[in-house]
């Protein structure tokens, strides 16, 4: 885990032993550990640009209308990405 996730477990943490419930906080929170996780999962399965199954380098094909980028690994694996955990490799095209 990184910085990011220690310091918002710890604000939770510090929440739940002070007693302290903002009412803002208990949404904001909840936000943020779903980015959070989305970006973890997405960075998991980018896999630093190698598809985990075959070994390959992912290789863009597409481009969403809402900016998601995907991914294809030329043996039937595809992978989409919103986030941008890919943003330092070279978006090359099929």
């Amino acid at each position: 885990m990184g910085i990011f996730s220690y310091f918002f477990f710890g604000v939770i943490a510090l929440n739940l032993i002070v007693g302290y419930h903002d009412p803002e906080l208990l949404i904001i929170i909840p936000l943020l550990l779903v980015m959070w996780w989305g970006i973890s999962s997405e960075r998991n399965e980018w896999n630093d640009g190698i598809c985990k199954i075959s070994g390959k380098p992912w290789i863009r094909f597409d481009t969403d209308s809402q900016g998601g980028r995907g991914y294809t690994d030329k043996e039937g694996h595809y992978c989409w990405i919103s986030y941008n955990v890919d943003e330092k490799y070279e978006h090359n095209r099929v």
